[in-house]
Formats: structure tokens, sequence, C-alpha cells
């Protein structure tokens, strides 16, 4: 059950419930935001390496350059949380194969990953609306890091993704 909007939005603001793959099929960016490019965009969502990385394809598309893109869940607490399918009760999926993604296939991107309880925020600048270059690959993306298993012990990360802390001092870092 979808728990209801209990303040006023803000101007400007809106919920729109629907999944994003059909949000990003059947609409287009001015007829939900006007003129305006999409400034902040939060990904979270169904724990599955290509959803996480079709929304970001289509949060891109819609975000304005200066936007930032957050994703979660991408920061795996042990190798067996951040397995496809579910097997202990905290679960990330492999959702942090899009972060890799990103960092692997857009060197132009500028990642950093904050050290979140209890898996991480993504924060993802410099952003580029106008690129191709995932939606063009991602067949090939999935293929190539879909088959992958998690293989960081506990508390190491990929040094590609810019961990910080989660701290004023990182989160400075994080959204610089």
């Amino acid at each position: 059950m979808e728990a209801p909007v209990e303040r006023p939005l803000p101007p400007g603001a809106r919920v729109l419930r629907k999944p994003s793959a059909a949000l990003f099929a059947e609409h287009r960016r001015e007829e939900l935001f006007g003129e305006r490019p999409v400034e902040l965009t939060f990904i979270d969502g169904l724990h599955l390496f290509e959803a996480a990385l079709a929304d970001f394809i289509g949060a891109e598309a819609w975000s304005a350059a200066s936007g930032t893109i957050v994703l979660h869940d991408c920061l795996p607490v042990a190798p067996v949380t951040a397995r496809r399918e579910r097997a202990t009760r905290f679960w990330v999926g492999d959702t942090w194969k899009a972060a890799w993604a990103l960092a692997r296939h857009r060197p132009d991107l500028r990642i950093r990953t904050v050290l979140t309880p209890p898996s991480g925020l993504v924060i993802v600048r410099r952003l580029d609306p106008s690129s191709r270059k995932l939606a063009s690959s991602r067949d090939r993306i999935v293929a190539e890091l879909g088959p992958l298993e998690y293989p960081h012990a506990v508390g190491t990360w990929p040094q590609a993704l810019h961990v910080v802390p989660s701290t004023p001092a990182g989160l400075s870092e994080a959204l610089g």
C-alpha cells in the first residue's frame, strides 16, 4: 500500500507513483517539469543492476549538467549482501554493479561514494544530459558486469568509487 503524502508539497514538487522504466518510457521531461531540467535524482528501488543502470541513463538525460544523481545500495557491507538473489535479511542486491559501470564506462563523471550506513550513497556530478554512451552500450555493459560476484572483503571498496567518510569534509568532497 502506498503511503499518503501527509504534508503539502512545496511549489514545483510532485510525487509520481509509477515504475521508473514506465516513467522514462511514457513521458518527456518537459511534460512533467517544463523547461527546467532536474537538479537532484535519488535512485533506489529494485536492487537489480540493470534497473539501477537504466534509471541512471534516464535520470541523466533529464538532468541539468550541474545536477546531482545519488544512487543507494551500491556499497555492500559483505559479499553475501551483494548477491543478485536475496540470501540475507539485509540485502543490497547487485546494484553495486551500476556504480562500477559508471566508473568504467563514463570516466567523465565525478563519482564519490559516501560511507553512510548501511550501504553507502554514490554521488554523481558533472552530468552530461546529451551523452548516449551508456544507453548505446547498455546490453554490452550488462553482459560484462552481470555475471560478476562481489570481490571485495568487508570494509574494502574499489578505488574507482572514491569512497569518502560521512563527515562534513567527506560530504563537501562528495558534493564539490
